[in-house]
């Protein structure tokens, strides 16, 4: 008995020992209270719209804890499968995953934010912010670039989020610029450089748009406009001229880049000028109107080529000084250039030179010449050289300040060829006593003609439609007609036109017995006909031609040639206009040249040449009539309007072309949603076919082909997605999760396509609880819940060496059939694997269909004696002890170790006790010291505590001395 009582106090003194040595190594944290140890970080994240994932923070403690909840902003619990905790660290932090699911419900837009609340087992709560963005993206995306102090490079930062590398720039009109030419990327830097910027922008306001392509797809604008803040003298000229003949004030606009710039004062030779008196400032629109007074400039400039030096200084808005560079100069002129006369007719019928006179005033003896089509070319004088033709007028020397300009009939004849048709020259004069002064004059050249002619000089003859063809005679001083004979030596019987009609009608019953008439002249004109009868006889194919010589009175003849022709017409008569892709509308024009378009017009309006149509591509007898789409869009607003247009055509019947707009095909709705716990289902959208007729294939993201019948079936208007093809899909986990999806394009038989995206919605399989404890004191079996959801069975189980047995290691047994299973891991598993205390081993469930799911099991981390003593680890005095060895054991390195080293000698000790009950009462009274000083700590402020750990050196030393008073009195005495 007495040995009974020794072991129970020995062990009794050794819990008072090792409870006082966890005592000292829980001073630092008992000196630091337990408040405000549970941290989040971070507590605010973002969530990337353009790359939605999940959004991890980590929970940092330094007590024992567990998530109870993670609760809304209205204060609602989210759901198990909204997030996930997951060990990080064990004893130290947790990692708390929001999962993308349900961010993306929730976080819509840019600026969107949610703010979630983690709640403790504890009672401590922690807010968590999550903000919604959108990357990539570049800040600022709008930029200014100053055009008259440029910088390096101009700057912007890249915010990446998926992307991770920028595949091309270009501009707005798709332009690639040049890596290390143009622009550099360091980091979430981007670098326009200066080379780049100076060459596209140049003036103020001009505005460069690039469009940034980074990998994945996405794309980002970055805008940048020039500035000055310089003020600019725009106009006029610098120089500007005073004109001596004509004194008058000289004004000069100066753009304000900033409206708060002001005209300081004005100086000549370092004097100020003095305002009101010798100029005025006036300021509208962003802009200084600067008048320099004739009453200061008359006292200055007396002669030709007298100037003044004005150096006009600005005040700008913050608070420096900006002087005009150059200065701006003013100087005298007396005289402009003229020429005389400024028109002039050239005789297309008889050509020759056109001369005019040039006066040169003040201005220098040099003239640029030029029309629409660039400068004209200057010779030596007429007949100087023997190539003439190769240049375009000659300047004659000068005498008493004028000069001969001659243009050569050699250039006129290259423009006018018929009479009516004009010439318009402008001749550009320098001033030397002000070189930036330009002074322009004008010199219009006409044709005329003096013989006749005979206008159109080609005419169609339509045999589908035979009648007479004519045109006009155009007489000048031709006289009358004498006689006309055809290419074949024929001379042609003129008839005698009835009186009084003009529609050169013949006199007399046979009109066959004549091949032409001549109408009566009026305004010198008159109407030639060549009948019917006469053209039916010589043009018998189409495409056989006559070419006929009219003689007149003057010697001069003129041809008139006739084709015959088919009828044009056009091909298709019926077009449609896409809405969805509005493009231009096409068809075909037949016709055997030179055979025109006429007009174009709808409901008696004409269509505009350029702008509503345009003909192109004329190969033989055919060409591309194209209805513009900036017409069609004004006039086609919803399927199944119509217009129709008239086609006329300079011979043969008119056409009609009627254009339908039309919209492509697209799929309503363009998702839908597959039930993985529903397995089955068809899929079903309807369709608008717009211009389609019927689906030409259906293809996935891998781009393998459903098969008609069997993956997808087509009923009219809707087509169905068979359960065929989503279990295959679901079965190969492309489609076995909720959330996932699988996007198929739909391709037309017009050429457009449809995306139709099937998103799984369903439970995923899971384990319930996902971590348990595996007692070393009383070890067994560990069990949890497998809920299969989508999955029908489990694949296997793994650990990190491999594949475990079933049987052997683990156990499954149904609970519902299909629904859920218990999971039972063998304690004969789990002895070789947990040996001591904070040993764990995390198990893989592999299902055939969804994600993988992990088991951890670690050591219980129970107080063994304790709990022997009290015979349950939920004595509220082992709760204590407990929380005293999470709180103030577990948070320092020297606690760590001496818990490591209890659960290594504590087990047998536990089943010693258990094993004899009668000494549970004895364990129980030595503990009472030990958890009454744990409730102390536990439960009191920091302050308390601090003066806990001075008691705990006094208690060491006691325990220490009755520990080896105990041990002394159980030796034997020695005898000397």
């Amino acid at each position: 008995m007495k040995r009974k009582l020794r072991a129970i106090t020995q062990v009794s003194l050794a819990l008072l020992l090792v409870w006082s040595l966890g005592l000292l190594t829980a001073a630092p944290s008992l000196a630091q209270g337990s408040s405000a140890i549970i941290t989040l970080s971070p507590a605010e994240t973002e969530y990337d719209l353009g790359c939605p994932s999940d959004v991890r923070t980590t929970i940092l403690y330094r007590i024992p804890v567990e998530v109870k909840s993670v609760d809304d902003e209205h204060g609602a619990p989210l759901d198990a499968g909204d997030y996930t905790v997951n060990v990080v660290e064990p004893d130290r932090s947790f990692a708390l995953t929001i999962l993308s699911r349900y961010l993306e419900d929730r976080l819509e837009k840019r600026d969107d934010s949610l703010v979630l609340t983690v709640v403790f087992n504890d009672g401590s709560a922690r807010r968590f912010t999550i903000a919604a963005v959108q990357y990539p993206a570049v800040h600022p995306p709008e930029a200014t670039y100053r055009l008259d102090d440029p910088p390096y490079f101009l700057e912007t930062h890249i915010a990446w989020g998926c992307a991770t590398k920028i595949d091309a720039i270009t501009d707005q009109h798709d332009n690639p610029l040049r890596r290390e030419q143009d622009y550099r990327v360091l980091g979430n830097r981007l670098l326009i450089l200066r080379e780049y910027l100076s060459s596209n922008l140049q003036e103020h306001d001009d505005e460069v748009e690039l469009l940034i392509r980074f990998d994945g797809g996405a794309e980002v604008s970055l805008v940048v406009k020039g500035i000055r803040t310089y003020p600019d003298i725009s106009s006029p000229s610098n120089p500007a001229p005073y004109n001596l003949l004509d004194p008058a004030d000289v004004g000069i606009t100066i753009t304000l880049y900033d409206t708060a710039t002001v005209v300081a004062f004005i100086t000549e030779n370092g004097t100020r000028l003095e305002p009101g008196d010798d100029y005025r400032v006036e300021y509208a629109h962003g802009e200084a109107i600067l008048t320099i007074l004739a009453s200061y400039l008359e006292g200055r400039l007396q002669e030709p080529d007298d100037s003044v030096q004005l150096s006009i200084t600005f005040g700008l808005p913050d608070g420096r000084w900006f002087s005009s560079e150059p200065p701006f100069s003013i100087i005298a002129v007396g005289r402009t250039a003229s020429i005389d006369p400024n028109t002039a007719e050239y005789d297309v019928d008889d050509p020759d030179h056109v001369q005019v006179t040039i006066t040169w005033g003040d201005a220098v003896e040099e003239v640029l010449i030029s029309d629409d089509y660039g400068d004209l070319t200057g010779a030596g004088l007429v007949g100087d050289n023997d190539d003439d033709e190769e240049y375009d007028y000659v300047l004659g020397e000068t005498v008493n300040g004028k000069a001969t300009l001659t243009i050569l009939k050699s250039y006129l004849g290259g423009g006018l060829e018929k009479p009516g048709e004009s010439v318009d020259l402008t001749l550009v004069f320098d001033f030397e006593a002000a070189p930036d002064l330009k002074q322009e004059v004008s010199l219009g050249i006409t044709a005329i003609g003096t013989r006749a002619t005979v206008h159109p000089e080609w005419v169609p003859f339509d045999q589908s439609d035979p009648s007479d063809v004519s045109t006009v005679i155009t007489w000048r001083a031709a006289g009358e007609v004498v006689s006309i004979f055809d290419d074949a030596g024929e001379d042609l019987t003129r008839a005698v036109p009835v009186a009084n009609n003009d529609d050169n009608s013949v006199a007399g019953d046979n009109d066959g017995d004549y091949d032409y008439v001549v109408g009566e002249t009026a305004d010198g004109k008159a109407t030639l006909t060549i009948l019917k009868g006469y053209l039916a006889r010589k043009l018998q194919e189409p495409g056989d031609r006559i070419d006929l010589t009219i003689g007149f009175y003057s010697g001069v003849n003129a041809t008139l040639s006739i084709t015959a022709v088919d009828p044009p017409y056009i091909h298709p008569e019926e077009a449609v206009y896409d809405l969805d892709r509005r493009d231009h509308v096409e068809t075909a024009l037949a016709w055997q040249a030179p055979t025109k378009l006429d007009s174009i017009t709808q409901n008696g309006r004409p269509l505009t040449p350029g702008v509503d149509y345009e003909v192109c591509d004329t190969i033989e007898d055919e060409a591309i009539l194209r209805i513009l789409n900036g017409y069609l869009a004004g006039k086609l607003q919803k399927p199944g309007q119509s217009i129709d247009l008239q086609i006329t055509f300079n011979v043969g019947r008119d056409a009609a072309l009627t254009i339908t707009a039309v919209q492509s095909p697209t799929v309503r709705p363009t998702w839908a949603i597959y039930e993985l716990d529903r397995r089955g289902d068809v899929i079903s959208t309807d369709i608008t076919w717009g211009s389609a007729t019927g689906i030409d294939d259906i293809t996935d993201e891998d781009d393998s082909p459903l098969r008609p019948e069997q993956d997808y079936l087509r009923l009219g208007d809707t087509l169905f997605i068979l359960d065929d093809y989503l279990a295959e899909i679901m079965q190969d986990k492309r489609l076995a999760e909720d959330g996932d999806t699988v996007v198929l394009t739909i391709r037309f038989n017009d050429g457009n396509t449809a995306a139709f995206t099937i998103r799984a919605r369903g439970t995923a399989p899971k384990i319930s609880p996902s971590k348990a404890n595996y007692d070393l004191s009383d070890p067994a079996d560990v069990q949890t819940t497998i809920v299969f959801g989508v999955a029908t069975a489990v694949s296997h189980i793994e650990d990190d060496k491999g594949h475990l047995t079933e049987a052997e290691h683990y156990t499954l047994q149904t609970i519902e059939p299909g629904m859920s299973s218990t999971l039972t891991v063998l304690n004969t598993y789990l002895e070789d694997k947990l040996e001591r205390y904070r040993h764990a081993v995390t198990l893989t469930i592999v299902f055939d269909i969804g994600p993988d799911r992990t088991f951890t099991i670690d050591t219980a981390s129970v107080c063994f004696i304790a709990t022997a003593a009290y015979g349950t680890p939920m004595a509220e005095e082992v709760q204590v002890l407990r929380e005293f060895r999470d709180r103030h054991l577990l948070t320092n390195p020297p606690g760590r170790l001496l818990v490591d080293a209890y659960y290594r000698v504590s087990p047998p000790i536990a089943r010693f006790i258990t094993e004899h009950s009668v000494l549970k009462p004895v364990v129980r009274a030595g503990l009472v010291p030990v958890v009454a000083v744990s409730a102390v700590v536990v439960d009191t402020s920091a302050a308390a505590q601090t003066a806990v750990v001075g008691l705990l050196i006094l208690t060491l030393a006691v325990v220490t001395m009755a520990v080896l008073a105990a041990r002394s009195r159980g030796r034997p005495v020695e005898h000397g």
